[in-house]
């Protein structure tokens, strides 16, 4: 038995969804207003579409955020759930021109936590995580085939009512993305203690 603090950085670790071991990767620690042990995980592999409806062009209750927040919240295993650290996440809305911080145990990652800088079209929301340093950090699957997916920050500058977020192309590269009725891939992320229990042979997370 280990325990998630002497992970390191770049491995893995299997959590359970609906009773089957997923691979997560320990991307960071100490982030989002946590403690320096509590670790940053995000899933290796992409999960099926949402419609990426972003009311008033922000990521607060829009359907990817209530989504991470309830549904895909409850198939996580028990011993995750009762280790989730709640993370502060600074998230721009753009309809209102202003920033806001939320409070989530299941989120999206930023524009600017997955490394992408261009200020003059993505809003600054929390820092960038080291991790993601290049493209092909970001790139993530789906069945074996890299594909694009979401992030939580909206485009800056938006024309009318074209309401566009960032998103991860299949290459890893910055893509902007119509959010109205088209459905986008999700890779999703939390913060676990430190003091998390996982199996040292299987990197599986103990009930």
């Amino acid at each position: 038995m280990a325990v998630l603090s002497g992970l390191a950085l770049g491995e893995t670790l299997r959590i359970r969804e609906n009773g089957e071991f997923q691979d997560f990767t320990v991307i960071a620690r100490g982030t989002h207003g946590t403690n320096e042990a509590d670790t940053l995980v995000i899933r290796r592999d992409l999960l099926a579409p949402c419609t990426y409806f972003f009311a008033s062009a922000e990521y607060e209750g829009s359907t990817p955020d209530r989504w991470l927040s309830y549904g895909y919240l409850n198939t996580l295993q028990d011993s995750v759930r009762v280790n989730l650290v709640p993370a502060s996440l600074p998230c721009w809305d753009e309809f209102h021109k202003e920033q806001k911080t939320l409070v989530r145990r299941c989120f999206l990652l930023s524009a600017t936590e997955l490394g992408f800088v261009d200020e003059s079209r993505v809003p600054v929301e929390g820092t960038a995580i080291p991790y993601f340093a290049n493209d092909a950090a970001r790139v993530a699957q789906r069945f074996g085939q890299a594909l694009p997916y979401g992030t939580r920050t909206p485009m800056k500058s938006v024309i009318g009512n074209s309401v566009h977020i960032i998103s991860v192309g299949a290459s890893g590269e910055q893509l902007s993305h119509p959010v109205l009725l088209y459905e986008l891939l999700t890779r999703p992320a939390m913060i676990l203690r430190g003091s998390l229990t996982y199996d040292a042979a299987t990197r599986e997370v103990i009930d």
